[in-house]
Formats: C-alpha cells, sequence, structure tokens
C-alpha cells in the first residue's frame, strides 16, 4: 500500500472468529502486519483506539464524519506511532488499523486469498 506523496488509509478493524461465524459462517478470521518498505519524511501507522476512546465515542465520531464529510482527526481516537524503514507491526484480529501518509507498507495476512470487512 502506497501513501508517499498521499494521505491516511481508511481505518478499518477486521471482526473477531466468533461474530465472522455467527454473521458468515465462516471459521477463519483476519490478522494482519504492516512492514514498512520505505517512508518520506515523518510518517505514522494507527493501531488500537486510544485509552480515552470508547467504542460508542468512535462510532459516533464516525457516524458524524459520515454526515458531514469532514474527516476524523485518527489520533484523538487511534494510537500513532511513528514509521521507519523496517519496522514491523502486528495486528490482531478486533484492532483498530491504518496506514498514516508517507509509507510503503507491505501487508500481510493471514488470509491472503480472502476480502476485507
Amino acid at each position: 500500500m502506497d501513501t508517499i506523496e498521499g494521505d491516511n488509509l481508511s481505518c478499518q478493524v477486521h471482526p473477531k472468529q466468533s461474530y465472522i461465524r455467527s454473521e458468515f459462517n465462516e471459521f477463519m478470521e483476519q490478522q494482519e502486519s504492516y512492514y514498512i518498505m520505505e517512508k518520506q519524511g515523518t510518517s505514522h501507522v494507527y493501531l488500537g483506539l486510544t485509552d480515552t476512546c470508547t467504542e460508542e465515542n468512535f462510532y459516533q465520531v464516525v457516524k458524524t464524519a459520515q454526515e458531514t464529510a469532514i474527516p476524523i482527526p485518527l489520533k484523538d481516537y487511534v494510537n500513532e506511532f511513528e514509521a521507519e524503514k523496517g519496522d514491523l507491526f502486528l495486528i490482531p484480529t478486533g484492532t483498530m488499523h491504518a496506514s498514516g501518509k508517507n509509507n510503503l507498507v507491505l501487508e500481510i495476512s493471514s488470509t491472503t486469498w480472502w476480502f476485507t470487512f
């Protein structure tokens, strides 16, 4: 995924196996990792909700962003980590995540043949 000279990727979360089983009758869950292949300037990766953000709070912020078309300031709700070339970020199932701008990321998924929720 290339966000160099671009912007943050969309924020996403892959559901846990129990939800996938009950809603889609599938057995596998999707786990990922980000390997930073290259970066330009300052770059970040976003992982997991901050200590002050609740799921309900984030849901409301997402609804508001959808209604107003004003982007969510991710670092206010999702933990922000500096990314350097060669860094590896593990993303367990159920973790909110996004690659920030200025990254060239190799996304490694446990279900490469599958789809993203």
